[in-house]
């Protein structure tokens, strides 16, 4: 069987989508579209990705046939497929060719494998999918409505380009007019009346000429600024209102990436898409004056302006492609550094800079090697429209002159003819070089938009708001796992922690500890169960208000590149230097903070390498002691602390009558706690204080007795 259309291209964002795009892509190829962002969101795609029993689940429910099955021989695979390629990635059988099989690759486009790498490869499943009867044809929502919306909203400022632009280009029209009247009425005639009348004439097209390119310029200039400003505050403020779990999946570099993918965005409409608007109409004006000046000459210019749309037409599809590969090999480039930036200390202190480099410079040479495709690519047709463009009025002159000897044409004509056919050529190849670039801006719109268009987190600033929290948690038959087919990673967890309480949630690594706090934060929504704090649902609180009035200290300390007094307040306002002072003595860090050179205005360089990692988290437990919390939940927080200084802050703790819940790895920090909830593969399999865990959990026993060992072995070491 072979597939008669092309399979539309849909770009994976992340490494773990590939199994949802290759199946939105058979889905559009069917009629049937649905974005990957649609398909995440109503069947519940989480940060693992699919499986093909998950993308078989999702056909059927929208009634498509499917059949999974083995790949033995190539001549029986169904076409279109989803196939199953080195055991991590999912692609798609377009057609077999004699010289090999076309995949589509979410993550790299369109590329042939020859037989003999597919028999070397290791593609050992696949899924056939066709549509029944009772399947519904569909469009997936316009992605264009955001900008389309945007374009409407300065219509005012869009008109006058519009209308400047079109004054612009009328006075190029009167040009032509003029040398015809001039040639034709005034030198061959020697009639000099009207010549001063000419002159004055075209001095005041000039003028006005001037008036208008000014007029536009100052226009364009300012639609740019407010374009700029409405793409970037709409996408950082969605950008934050996404919920946690989509940002960990994602790479800082890609996410500078899209932010700054708005740029080249503006750019397109704030100034090309308007000029291919007035390009497009201009066309059609010199068309109607060619066909009324000489239909065969317009007979002519019509055909050189259609070679010219044919050569840019056959190009757009690898053009596409090029850029995709571009970009990809850009935001891999810039992803590595950004970790490379981020792990210095790592690389220095294991001597492996060389290796580190020729792995980045690998990745950068592929981004070069990307771009001089593209460029030689674009270049190569961007030269051929060129030479149409300069060739086309060449030949017509040719042409006029022979209809001039012919006496069909007059001079007059003859020369105004030429400079319209190069005002009609002109805006043509414009138009094809801003089509270029609608191209080229497709990917960087695809990625702007799958920020746009992904769901914001529930009741981040909605939802009720409580004066003050007591500190009562309750959690009642919590589950919670990453995706529709992903295994459960915490299991019908019920817990009650009284106002005050000091309890301590411990287990192995993978038990659910994090994740647990994740869902006590609300930055995580359980699959199944309720989590009330002093007796309201956490799904009904306004989630802004509610995260003000706990403290947190997770693992992943982070530190602006601004001063230690900016870093504790973090984003808060109305701020005293009394809360400060307090929350640093109760954190054991006002002292050390004091003996620096500047104080509290010292400046932290980038995640606070300048200071120590025990600096670090008593700094983040200042910012979470800063607005004296009814609830503390602290992750791992003081790991880098010695532990003169750990009971010293653990003191001050106590001091504050507040609920703290501490996520702990070290088990010889928590032995002083009211209650241990000991989490095993997600569930609770024990809880209870120190003494009576460690008389009645063998589980608890191991983990506490395996710690001391670990801690003893590693100081008598160190000593």
């Amino acid at each position: 069987m072979m597939s008669k259309r092309k399979i539309p291209f849909i770009e994976q964002s992340e490494q773990s989508e590939c199994g949802i795009a290759s199946l939105a892509m058979i889905l559009s190829y069917y009629n049937c579209e649905y974005s990957i962002i649609e398909l995440k969101k109503d069947w519940s795609i989480g940060r693992d990705g699919t499986s093909l029993l998950t993308l078989k689940k999702i056909a059927t429910d929208l009634n498509f046939n499917t059949k999974g099955f083995k790949v033995n021989a190539i001549n029986e695979l169904p076409i279109p497929c989803i196939l199953h390629i080195n055991n991590n990635h999912f692609v798609v059988l377009e057609k077999m060719t004699k010289s090999g099989i076309q995949l589509v690759d979410p993550s790299k486009g369109r590329y042939m494998m020859s037989y003999e790498e597919f028999e070397k490869s290791k593609i050992r499943l696949g899924l056939s999918i066709y549509p029944s009867d009772k399947v519904i044809k569909r469009k997936a929502p316009s992605k264009l409505s955001h900008y389309r919306n945007l374009l409407f909203s300065e219509y005012k400022w869009v008109l006058l380009i519009l209308f400047s632009t079109l004054l612009l280009q009328l006075t190029f029209l009167s040009i032509p007019i003029s040398i015809e009247y001039i040639t034709d009425n005034i030198i061959n005639n020697e009639n000099n009346n009207y010549l001063s009348l000419v002159v004055i004439s075209l001095v005041a097209i000039i003028l006005l000429n001037w008036l208008m390119n000014f007029t536009k310029s100052r226009t364009v200039v300012l639609l740019q600024a407010k374009f700029d400003k409405k793409l970037m505050q709409t996408f950082v403020n969605k950008l934050l209102s996404l919920p946690f779990i989509y940002f960990q999946s994602r790479p800082s570099g890609d996410l500078i990436q899209r932010y700054s993918s708005n740029i080249i965005i503006r750019e397109l409409l704030s100034n090309r898409i308007i000029t291919v608007l007035l390009d497009g109409g201009l066309i059609v004006i010199f068309l109607f004056y060619m066909w009324y000046s000489s239909a065969k000459l317009a007979l002519f210019a019509t055909l050189i302006g259609l070679v010219q749309i044919i050569v840019i037409s056959l190009s757009v599809r690898k053009i596409k492609g090029l850029q995709e590969e571009e970009v990809k090999a850009q935001v891999n480039a810039s992803n590595y550094f950004a970790d490379i930036s981020k792990s210095v200390g790592i690389i220095k202190t294991r001597g492996v800079e060389t290796s580190i480099y020729n792995k980045w410079s690998h990745l950068f040479n592929r981004q070069v090697k990307a771009m001089k495709n593209k460029g030689n690519y674009s270049t190569s047709i961007n030269s051929l429209n060129q030479s149409i463009q300069f060739a086309g009025p060449l030949v017509l002159l040719f042409i006029a002159m022979m209809e001039v000897g012919n006496g069909n044409l007059t001079v007059g004509e003859m020369f105004s003819f030429y400079t319209v056919s190069v005002n009609f050529l002109t805006p043509m190849s414009s138009i094809i070089l801003t089509i270029n670039e609608i191209i080229y801006t497709n990917v960087y719109f695809n990625r702007v938009l799958e920020v746009l268009d992904s769901k914001a987190e529930k009741n981040i600033d909605s939802g009720i708001k409580v004066d003050s929290l007591s500190g009562n948690i309750k959690i009642e038959g919590v589950s919670y796992k990453y995706g529709l087919h992903s295994n459960e990673v915490i299991k019908n967890v019920d817990l009650n922690v009284m106002s005050g309480e000091f309890v301590a949630v411990v287990g192995g690594s993978g038990s659910g500890k994090s994740t647990l706090a994740l869902l006590m934060l609300g930055l995580s929504e359980p699959t199944q169960g309720e989590i009330y704090f002093d007796g309201i649902n956490i799904k009904k609180l306004n989630k802004s208000d509610f995260r003000k009035k706990i403290g947190v200290v997770r693992q992943d300390v982070s530190m602006l590149n601004q001063s230690i007094k900016e870093n504790i307040v973090f984003g808060l306002s109305n701020i005293s230097d009394e809360q400060i002072i307090t929350a640093s003595k109760n954190a054991e860090i006002y002292d050390e903070i004091m003996h620096m050179p500047m104080g509290f205005e010292t400046i932290l360089s980038e995640q606070g390498a300048n200071i120590s990692g025990g600096q670090r988290q008593r700094i983040a437990l200042v910012r979470a002691l800063l607005t004296k919390p009814a609830i503390l939940l602290l992750d791992e927080a003081t790991s880098s602390l010695d532990s003169i200084t750990e009971e010293k802050i653990q003191k001050n703790l106590e001091q504050l009558k507040c609920t703290r819940i501490v996520i702990a790895h070290r088990l010889n920090t928590i032995i002083n706690a009211d209650k241990i909830i000991v989490l095993r593969d997600g569930m609770i399999e024990s809880i209870g204080s120190h003494q009576e865990l460690i008389h009645s959990s063998s589980y608890y026993r191991e983990l506490y007795y395996n710690h001391s060992e670990f801690s003893r072995k590693t100081s008598n070491h160190t000593s």
